[in-house]
């Protein structure tokens, strides 16, 4: 099994998957600025969500059981409500794109499948050697 790919390069692989998000978008988008906006805006908070998810993490490693499952599920939902008010300023913003700040909002999602799928095709083409 491949070690877990680091903060940093989760947060390389978000910037790359935010910025062909961004061109394939803008293509395809007559606010190409607004559109823009909110695939920063996305992508800024995504990045923040990653930060908040890697302390959370490393405090709870140190808890007791029943003291790590309620911090983590406090701090779970302050996540979600974090990107409830993410996406409610995208809406009543007009400067910024909600479309383009959902896309924005999914490159950690998308960051984490790819180096899942390509740590699954290295592990592959070591065990078939």
């Amino acid at each position: 099994m491949q070690p877990i790919p680091t903060k940093i390069a989760l947060i390389k692989r978000m910037l790359l998957i935010a910025l062909v998000g961004s061109i394939l978008g803008m293509m395809l988008t007559q606010d190409k600025m607004g559109y823009l906006k909110g695939v920063c805006f996305g992508t800024l908070f995504s990045i923040l969500k990653l930060q908040l998810i890697d302390r959370t993490f490393n405090k709870i490693v140190h808890m007791p059981p029943k003291r790590a499952q309620s911090y983590s599920l406090i701090n779970y939902v302050a996540r979600y409500v974090l990107t409830g008010i993410v996406l409610l300023v995208s809406a009543l913003e007009p400067s910024i794109h909600i479309l383009g700040t959902v896309v924005g909002l999914l490159t950690m999602k998308l960051a984490v499948f790819i180096s899942l799928l390509h740590s699954k095709r290295k592990d592959k083409l070591i065990n078939n050697h």
